[in-house]
């Protein structure tokens, strides 16, 4: 059934969230787990100068957004808590309003999913009005991931817009991983590397799987912070297993001991008869795939000139892969004259 829902790439999940809220509308973001959902929630709640709330639906009562029963004047009345702005509250310093974002919706408790009603579709806290520039944001995972997630009612499901988005390497990368914050890139540049050159690692969730972690962005962002304090000899496999799995962590240690073996492609750009070529397999296409991720059109005259000692087979496999990826690095003189010299062998 999820395989037919209509999903939102990354790069728009922002613009569609934006057009829903200016409608009205509270968006519900849908994911698998550590796809950046959240961060990129409070990224909108950025572009909208609105002051984030995180409210965890699954650790939440139902008095938290209906309020809690408090005597006055001899009967008792239900007062809010401080954690939904109302009418008459002041705005935040420096900031338009407010993003309430009801993470882990569809893990609430039955009671808890019942008032949540009233607040999305009456914007009500009890007898309590919402503040106007209080505006609602949901996000959960999916049922199928097995994340303990309960299926969502229709009566809170018909009051949300749904989005369903997934991991994009690329929109990743250009809005989190490469980004200097204070000096520092978010994510340690080996990291960066070892998924460029092994982009299909970049989100691998199996709900059946036995392991307790997987990669994810989130869990790349977990081994950024520990590694990147760290050498290359110093970075040990149960330390990267224990936070990205056991299959990925063998593949990405793998990659930082053999990559000071890796000339880079200002390298061999600069001299590409006199560059050193590697001979051991694992080595050769590790540097494939990454001209296959990173090959641009000026590039490939210099790389085409680098491979030439290669075997067929490593060459063949470079080319291939930049096909696949319908990249512009073909576009140069060189390459169609290389696909004319080895057709049949391209072909087979």
């Amino acid at each position: 059934m999820e395989d037919t829902i209509v999903k939102t790439h990354p790069a728009k999940l922002k613009k569609i969230i934006v057009a829903m809220m200016a409608a009205g509308i509270v968006p519900m973001v849908w994911g698998d787990p550590g796809i950046s959902k959240s961060a990129q929630i409070y990224q909108v709640a950025d572009m909208l100068n609105l002051e984030p709330i995180d409210a965890r639906l699954s650790q939440m009562e139902p008095g938290d957004l209906i309020g809690y029963p408090f005597p006055q004047d001899g009967r008792l009345t239900f007062l809010p808590t401080d954690l939904i702005p109302l009418e008459g509250t002041p705005l935040p310093d420096g900031k338009d309003g407010w993003l309430l974002f009801f993470d882990e919706v569809n893990h609430a408790a039955q009671d808890t999913a019942k008032a949540f009603q009233k607040v999305v579709l009456d914007r009500m806290v009890g007898q309590y009005k919402m503040h106007p520039e209080c505006h609602m944001i949901c996000a959960g995972n999916l049922e199928s991931n097995r994340a303990g997630a309960n299926k969502m009612t229709t009566s809170n499901a018909s009051r949300l817009g749904h989005i369903y988005t997934y991991a994009d390497l690329d929109q990743y990368l250009d809005d989190f991983a490469l980004v200097v914050v204070n000096g520092i890139q978010n994510i340690d540049q080996r990291i960066v590397d070892f998924l460029l050159w092994k982009p299909e690692v970049f989100h691998v969730f199996d709900p059946n799987s036995l392991e307790r972690t997987f990669p994810c962005p989130r869990t790349y962002h977990f081994l950024s912070r520990a590694i990147r304090p760290l050498r290359d000899d110093q970075i040990d496999i149960e330390l990267v297993a224990g936070l990205i799995g056991t299959g990925t962590g063998h593949e990405f240690l793998t990659y930082v001991q053999n990559r000071s073996e890796l000339p880079t492609l200002e390298q061999i750009c600069a001299d590409p008869k006199g560059t050193k070529v590697p001979t051991r397999g694992d080595i050769i296409y590790t540097l494939l795939s990454t001209f296959i991720m990173k090959l641009t059109v000026e590039q490939t005259p210099a790389v085409l000139t680098y491979i030439e000692p290669m075997s067929m087979e490593y060459q063949q496999y470079l080319m291939q892969g930049l096909s696949k990826r319908k990249t512009a690095a073909l576009a140069c003189p060189e390459a169609a004259k290389w696909v004319a010299k080895f057709a049949k062998e391209v072909i087979a």
